[in-house]
């Protein structure tokens, strides 16, 4: 076999996802936490919920407010969010949960304790990465690595020996002597992911021939997509038409039918009253004869 373009496709073969928690109750200063969208987030903010009160603001919008005198709570968001035993949950973090907040906490005399600024980042995290090995020369090849997510940050490995780590960059350069595993590592700051092929030698082929084949390859597949997408909106269009043809045609008909119905009823009526005028006429004139008397 005399491959000229190696294109390998794997999925991921191991998923990880960090810890959704940051831990702020012993703390002071600034803070980065990070949390995965669509997945719950919690918040250690105090040891001891029962002699220390609490207040957490994004920006000047208060989210969490919980005073040990009156035992009053308040959340911005009761149906997201929660807040028990000094730990904030939040059910589902979305994106617009990024951002700045401040955190206070007083004692019962209502005098600060601490304080702490927190910047909170929610990211989407890791797809499954896609793996390509593709010989552009006889001495050469790269391998591609595609995934989807947040900061993605890639390493590689051949054989377990590393490539490169934590590059933003996701495409790497072999040589021909560069064979057997190759593995991808996607990661950010909420979870990674990675996925492994096996790169063969490459065999002598022009470069020329193989950018050629691999672009117009891309663009075949990208134009077919298109169509296709194109094709089932041009029928939906129609569809719609048709329908809305065939309603407005009904209506118009049916309106026809009670005209046409109401003109000869009426023309009907009309015949009617002339033929009675007729006859009332008839016979007061037969009424009105002069009678012969003897």
């Amino acid at each position: 076999m005399d491959p000229r373009i190696t294109v390998c496709l794997v999925m991921s073969l191991a998923t990880q996802v960090r810890a959704l928690a940051c831990n702020l109750s012993q703390k002071n200063g600034s803070h980065q936490c990070y949390g995965v969208s669509g997945e719950p987030l919690y918040l250690h903010l105090i040891a001891n919920s029962n002699n220390e009160g609490i207040s957490l603001k994004k920006g000047d919008t208060i989210v969490l407010k919980s005073t040990t005198k009156s035992s009053k709570l308040t959340l911005s968001d009761e149906k997201r969010s929660e807040f028990l035993n000094g730990t904030f949950r939040l059910n589902e973090a979305m994106r617009k949960d990024s951002g700045d907040y401040t955190i206070e906490i007083h004692d019962t005399r209502g005098k600060l304790l601490r304080l702490i600024n927190m910047q909170l980042d929610i990211q989407v995290p890791v797809s499954p990465p896609m793996l390509f090995h593709i010989c552009v020369r006889h001495e050469e090849a790269v391998g591609i690595c595609i995934s989807d997510g947040d900061d993605l940050q890639y390493s590689w490995t051949l054989n377990s020996q590393i490539l490169n780590s934590g590059v933003p960059y996701n495409v790497v350069k072999l040589k021909n002597n560069d064979t057997g595993e190759l593995t991808c590592i996607v990661q950010n700051n909420v979870s990674s992911q990675n996925s492994t092929i096996v790169a063969t030698a490459c065999q002598d082929v022009s470069s020329q021939f193989l950018f050629l084949a691999v672009t117009l390859a891309v663009v075949l597949t990208v134009t077919l997509i298109s169509l296709l997408k194109l094709f089932n909106h041009i029928r939906k269009k129609q569809r719609c038409r048709c329908d809305t043809s065939d309603n407005g045609n009904n209506e118009h008909v049916v309106y026809a039918d009670v005209r046409v119905n109401k003109q000869r009823k009426q023309t009907k009526k009309q015949s009617s009253a002339t033929e009675i005028e007729y006859g009332q006429m008839k016979n007061t004139r037969r009424g009105r004869q002069p009678i012969d008397t003897f």
